[in-house]
């Protein structure tokens, strides 16, 4: 019987160990004895005679490359192109230090001229690089902290014998090649790693051995490839990815493990795996490949083709994996404790029954209907084009749950704690009753979704939907979000109704790409740490004054005052959207993430409010033309005013401070931002980016870190004067930036050109130009002497 991979692993480790202490010291003594050599670089025949090779360069009496040190910092150690005569090397060692140097490049050598023998090559980009170069043998030769060390394109009938690849300190990113090659011989290799992974791609190629290597830590990647044979390697953490490839030989390997995809015509025997996957379309597809006597974890892997009325009641200990094919009618029942995890795979499969099991089940169900998982332990659960799949009063204690092009999916009872729940273009989901713990949420695309009664918690991102349509989702406990709360996008017919969601850093977030998403939906009696979120839609005539809202958002509401409320610990207060005739008055926003957030509204005032601690942003709005933001009071530490697509706005009379950036203008026309003052912001006071025709003016800019005003790209014929900059670009990161502010723009104008007066800035030096930093090379000719203000 072979040995266990875990025996393998240790002797491994044991040599590995062993080599580096020995090894760099052999290499010192070892390189003494060798020659000192420039780089030689061969680029026809007639070259090889310029470095005094000994050799004729017959197949009898090859040129000889040996007993050489070639350690430089130019491209190539050894560089030989085309060239007809035979070649030796031997007893080298080879190093650059080039980024993209290489310890051998041969290139267009005549087939069968070359052999490359007992040599080190050593830190290089890439050890050895053939192209178009065929029937070269490379043998028992040492490749030690090279990033790739085998390039081969277009070489065919190349001997690759009895090599060492090992690394002895720390390197990444180990890849070799093998293109559009054939008849190549990897036999008899050593990969002896520790740090990270050597990835052996092998694609558009045929007739490939890879045989009787020891690999550690390799993955083995073919593609579009044909007669493969993979035969007796042995390794830990050796992977082989198997796809597009056709009439294959992987037999008597013990390696950890094997991955195949649309491979037909495949063998695969006695084979001794830690795990195992393939890919079939439809059952039918077994039937293109051969397993036989192959062990997941020393247990058999198992295929049942096609098998009807069969029951699994008694013990499930013998199976390291098992796949049913085409099967009806499957009962598996074993309540016997047991440790580990087993994959089950059902492929076209009708009438499943699985219950009372305590191993930990890794389960995969495609094409298949009528499956029931009942008192069962689930490691990870995927249903992929499946039908009518309950799975009720199970533990599911693992990475994910994938719903994946399902119909009538019921997951209900269960107590669910996994990273990834991914429910994605399906049509009758029912979730209900479960207590959830999961990272991240995934629901897209899914109709009639059934989400009742669950506690979800710990989610980073919060849960979110997209492309949700004819769904209800209710009477859930929502806590422990990370980041967000609850986020709907794109949505269509929901009822989101008596949801509890707290100790989130958000609430209720709302996107629809017209009024009629939000109208044809239902938003009530839902809660944020057990405050009401108000929900009103198509309300005319309304006045807020007086409540104890964790959120409000409006929708379709004409003649809208809010005034005269204070909030605090709130996620994003006031969300207004499709809208007319809106004014916000004397509202406090405290220690909450977001303050007022409108889109699609006309004829927008926000004023006398006041915003203090708030996270994100204060005032954010877009598609709102003509808004009036005027004696706001501001001191948050996230973006105070950011508004887009909202021409003729006017900005005035704000005092912000302490914010990250006081007011962002993008893709606006026509907008008036005066009389404000902006202190202390920890990026820019006033950001324009793709915004023209904007007149700032009259406004204090100071203590802001980086600029006072910055014009981004694209915005162009903008008119900034009469405004204060005391202070700015403390020039920490850059200190060529010079100016206080930057003009990245075109055509703008940093003067008022009735008056010729400029802005004020405390670090001109009195006289001529003020410089304005920015590809627009601009200048204020007219800087005033005195402050505006």
């Amino acid at each position: 019987m072979k040995p266990a991979l875990k025996y393998l692993t240790g002797i491994a480790v044991g040599i590995i160990v062993l080599a580096s202490v020995f090894v760099p010291l052999s290499l010192l003594v070892w390189n003494n004895r060798l020659v000192q050599h420039d780089p030689i670089l061969i680029w026809k025949d007639e070259d090889f005679t310029g470095y005094n090779l000994p050799g004729k360069g017959t197949l009898e009496n090859p040129y000889r490359i040996e007993n050489y040190n070639i350690t430089t910092d130019d491209l190539y150690c050894i560089y030989i192109i085309n060239t007809t005569k035979y070649f030796l090397i031997e007893n080298c060692y080879l190093q650059t230090t080039h980024e993209e140097g290489y310890g051998i490049y041969l290139s267009d050598t005549t087939s069968g001229t070359g052999k490359i023998t007992k040599t080190t090559i050593d830190k290089c980009d890439t050890a050895l690089g053939l192209f178009e170069s065929s029937g070269n043998d490379v043998i028992d030769n040492s490749i030690s902290l090279c990033k790739t060390p085998f390039d081969i394109y277009k070489s065919n009938s190349t001997d690759l014998i009895n090599n060492s690849l090992s690394n002895y300190e720390e390197a990444s990113n180990w890849n070799s090649y093998i293109y559009s090659s054939y008849d190549t011989n990897f036999i008899g290799n050593v990969v002896l790693k520790y740090d990270y992974g050597l990835f052996f791609a092998i694609e558009d190629s045929d007739d490939i051995s890879f045989a009787q290597n020891d690999l550690q830590d390799v993955t083995l990647y073919i593609q579009f490839c044909s007669n493969i044979t993979i035969m007796k390697n042995q390794g830990s953490e050796c992977h082989i990815n198997l796809g597009n490839s056709q009439n294959n030989t992987i037999n008597d390997n013990q390696i950890h493990s094997l991955d195949i995809y649309n491979s037909f015509y495949t063998e695969v025997r006695n084979n001794y795996l830690i795990r195992f996957d393939i890919y079939l379309e439809s059952s039918s597809d077994i039937y293109f490949y051969t397993f036989e006597d192959n062990y997941v974890n020393d247990k058999k892997l198992e295929f049942f083709i096609g098998i009807s009325s069969l029951s699994i009641t008694t013990s499930l200990s013998e199976y390291g994996r098992i796949y049913f094919l085409g099967c009806t009618d499957i009962t598996i029942s074993d309540p016997t404790p047991m440790g580990g995890y087993l994959p089950i795979d059902f492929v076209d499969c009708m009438n499943i029954f699985i219950s009372n099991v305590n191993q930990d089940l890794d389960l995969s169900f495609q094409n298949s209907d009528n499956c029931m998982l009942t008192e069962t332990n689930i490691l990870d659960l995927e249903l992929f084009n499946s039908e009518d799949i309950t799975v009720s009063d199970c533990n599911v204690n693992g990475y994910e749950i994938d719903v994946l092009y399902s119909n009538n999916i019921a997951i209900t009872d269960n107590q669910i704690s996994i990273s990834y729940l991914r429910i994605d273009h399906d049509n009758g989901v029912n979730l209900i009753n479960n207590e959830i713990s999961v990272e991240e949420i995934d629901i897209s695309y899914v109709q009639n979704l059934i989400m009742q009664d669950n506690n979800i918690s710990d989610c980073l991102d919060g849960l979110r939907f997209y492309m949700i349509s004819d769904s209800m989702i209710m009477g859930n406990l929502i806590k422990d979000m990370t980041e967000y709360g609850i986020a709907f996008s794109d949505f269509h017919n929901i009822s989101f109704e008596n949801n509890l969601i707290t100790d989130c850093l958000k609430g209720l977030n709302l996107f629809a790409k017209n009024l009629d998403q939000y109208l044809l939906s239902s938003f009530s009696d839902n809660y944020f740490d057990g405050k009401i979120i108000g929900y009103y839609a198509s309300v005319e005539n309304l006045i807020i004054d007086t409540g104890d809202f964790a959120q409000m958002i409006f929708v379709n509401c004409t003649n809208l005052l809010i005034k005269d409320i204070i909030v605090t610990n709130s996620p994003d207060y006031i969300r207004i959207v499709y809208s007319d005739k809106v004014i916000v008055s004397n509202v406090t926003c405290e220690d909450s993430f977001g303050g007022i957030s409108v889109h699609y509204t006309e004829n927008l005032e926000i004023s006398i409010c006041s915003f203090n601690s708030i996270t994100y942003t204060s005032i954010d709005f877009g598609d709102c033309p003509s808004a009036s933001i005027v004696n706001n009071t501001i001191n948050s530490s996230g973006v105070a005013v950011n508004m887009y697509l909202s021409d003729y706005t006017q900005i005035l009379n704000n005092s912000i401070e302490n914010t990250q950036n006081g007011v962002i203008v993008f893709k606006s026309l026509n907008c008036s931002i005066n009389w404000n003052s902006m202190i202390n912001c920890s990026e820019v006071g006033i950001e324009l980016y793709r915004s023209d025709y904007c007149n700032i003016t009259y406004n204090l800019l100071k203590d802001c870190y980086y600029w006072g005003v910055k014009l981004q790209e694209e915005s162009t014929y903008n008119q900034i004067h009469h405004n204060a900059f005391i202070n700015n670009n403390w020039q920490t990161i850059n200190p060529e930036y010079t100016s206080q502010a930057i003009d990245d723009g075109q055509n703008n104008i940093w003067f008022y050109p009735i008056l010729l007066e400029g802005n004020y800035f405390d670090d001109w030096s009195g006289s001529g130009e003020y410089v304005i930093y920015g590809e627009a090379l601009n200048t204020d000719p007219y800087p005033l002497i005195t402050n505006p203000l």
